[in-house]
């Protein structure tokens, strides 16, 4: 298992929070940790959704309507003084009245920026929560001195630009349902395609998920199975289209019993 003191390493990596000479200690560590590894491609890749949350909920405007409500109400208030002798009271009355106008805008504004930001606050703790839990499960399958760890190795002569060829783990858990499978040095799927791990047992194919590439070329997923101890023939990692329902496509990785 990992002790505290690398996970919080592990976390204020993940942030971009060590200084220099932490940094160039942990780099020399992960390079070596598989367990942290995996771990550190699930923080990246939960991490990158949290901006894109924030961001789709910070752009925020008052409604439409509520805009025109108050410009009719200025306009008909504004009509009806024109009746009334032109005076100095009757334009500091104006001015009040279109200053408490622009400070009910941004009041509304305010009320509305405030509940998307609590909309975008709960979302980012729903992301944390699952990253906590899928974290926890990382540990308890790949960490197990009971378990069973197969390598899935290159089918294909695709590699990051100067790298060598991709790889990929499989973990199963005897007294668990869970199969954490990572890969790394993955080069970006084709536009349009994701990485999809597919497992084959006795003639019969299950998808168990998409391996999600974050910038340093490593992935992961968990896959909960209706049964403890999950065996199969073959491991697949195929680049393809999201919506495919076959393992159909190029041939990333690979694992097979006979081999």
């Amino acid at each position: 298992m990992i002790d505290h003191d690398m996970h919080q390493q592990l976390e204020a990596y993940a942030l971009g929070a060590l200084d220099e000479a932490d940094l160039v200690e942990f780099e020399a560590h992960l390079a070596d940790c598989e367990t942290c590894q995996v771990v550190l491609a699930e923080y990246q890749v939960l991490l990158a959704k949290i901006p894109v949350t924030l961001a789709e909920k910070a752009d925020i405007e008052v409604p439409a309507y509520i805009k025109a409500n108050l410009l009719t109400a200025i306009v008909q208030s504004n009509t009806a003084s024109n009746s009334r002798p032109f005076t100095p009271d009757r334009v500091y009355s104006r001015w009040i009245r279109l200053g408490f106008a622009a400070a009910l805008i941004l009041l509304m504004g305010a009320v509305f920026w405030i509940f998307r930001l609590q909309t975008a606050l709960a979302e980012e703790q729903e992301l944390n929560d699952q990253l906590t839990h899928e974290t926890e499960l990382i540990f308890e399958v790949v960490d197990a001195d009971e378990k069973t760890r197969l390598f899935l190795s290159p089918q294909t002569d695709k590699t990051r630009p100067g790298e060598a060829p991709p790889y990929g783990k499989v973990f199963v858990r005897p007294d668990m349902p869970y199969v954490v499978a990572m890969g790394g040095r993955l080069p970006e799927p084709a536009e349009g395609e994701v990485y999809s791990l597919w497992l084959v047992k006795d003639g019969e194919t299950v998808k168990a998920g998409e391996l999600a590439v974050n910038e340093m070329g490593f992935a992961s997923l968990i896959y909960e199975a209706d049964q403890n101890g999950l065996s199969f023939d073959r491991a697949l990692v195929i680049e393809q289209e999201p919506e495919a329902t076959t393992p159909d496509g190029d041939l990333l990785l690979g694992y097979s019993s006979g081999s």
